[in-house]
């Protein structure tokens, strides 16, 4: 059956992506009202920063006790235009992000 050979073909090459140490979904986090552009880590690892086409800058924590993410702050009314992209600094205090704004 032609069928269950493309399905074999996709269940080997799942396994050998799997093998060679494939990303694997850590987990969801909900919280933008539109597409996500960009997450970035901040230097020490304890926070994640996510930017959007929603123009709202959201840092998450992981709460290891429920073993889940939750948003600890929101940046709004800051950017008039979708935010492409946000950074922490080296030193993790400050947070950069670049928009469409003129």
């Amino acid at each position: 059956d032609g069928g269950s050979s493309d399905e074999q073909s996709g269940s080997r090459a799942m396994g050998d992506a799997e093998e060679a140490g494939a990303a694997q979904l850590a987990a969801a986090l909900e919280g933008h009202d539109d597409r996500v552009w960009h997450v970035s880590w901040s230097p020490c690892g304890a926070l994640l920063a996510s930017c959007g086409a929603d123009k709202v800058i959201r840092i998450w924590r992981r709460d290891a006790t429920a073993d889940a993410w939750a948003c600890v702050a929101t940046l709004e009314d800051v950017q008039s235009r979708t935010i492409r992209s946000c950074e922490f600094s080296p030193c993790g205090s400050y947070l950069a992000a670049a928009s469409f704004d003129s």
